[in-house]
């Protein structure tokens, strides 16, 4: 008895199709003046916790500041990007930045192509950010150049962590699914 196979077309096109990037959400204050003022206060009203003094005072003027930190809140929102937009990144960098390397043939550090990396790379993760009240602005690289060198560093640290997670958490949860599936039993 013979078996017949039931050969299936498969496109890597239709595959490949319905692929989802991971998405994140990153909430950042930008006013580091305010910030900086609601570690003074703080300070103060822990000092006088500790000694037993009366701290309304204290917790008055932290609650008008946190109010006013408030405005400043931006929700920035970051999606994964493919391979191949890496690799754009990648060679689009390299176009502009071309490696030097010293007499022993080691590659050079250049700031300004990690830089211009970093900046396009934000720019194509950051989807958009929202103010307080809604409003949504897309991102260009010269945005995120100037968010790169203008915000406060806490805000900053909190997207390259939202960006590392992206990649990192993806990868991660690839090698799950790797040693989770039993590829032995789907032959």
């Amino acid at each position: 008895m013979s078996e017949e196979l039931d050969a299936k077309n498969v496109s890597i096109a239709d595959i490949l199709s319905g692929i989802a990037y991971p998405t994140e959400t990153v909430d950042v204050y930008m006013d580091e003046s305010t910030a900086y003022e609601i570690s003074k206060v703080n300070a103060e009203l822990s000092v006088k916790t500790r000694k037993g003094l009366d701290t309304s005072e204290e917790e008055s003027k932290l609650d008008d500041l946190v109010k006013k930190g408030a405005s400043s809140l931006r929700t920035i929102h970051l999606q994964g990007v493919s391979r191949h937009d890496r690799q754009n990144i990648i060679r689009t960098v390299m176009e502009d930045h071309p490696q030097k390397t010293d007499f022993m043939g080691r590659v050079q550090p250049d700031m300004e192509a990690d830089e211009r990396y970093t900046n396009l790379l934000w720019a194509a993760m950051i989807q958009k950010i929202e103010s307080p009240a809604g409003e949504l602005s897309p991102v260009s690289e010269a945005d995120v150049k100037t968010l790169r060198g203008a915000a406060p560093e806490p805000a900053l640290e909190l997207i390259n962590k939202a960006v590392a997670a992206l990649t990192e958490g993806a990868k991660s949860g690839f090698e799950t699914l790797a040693q989770e599936h039993n590829f032995l039993s789907q032959r």
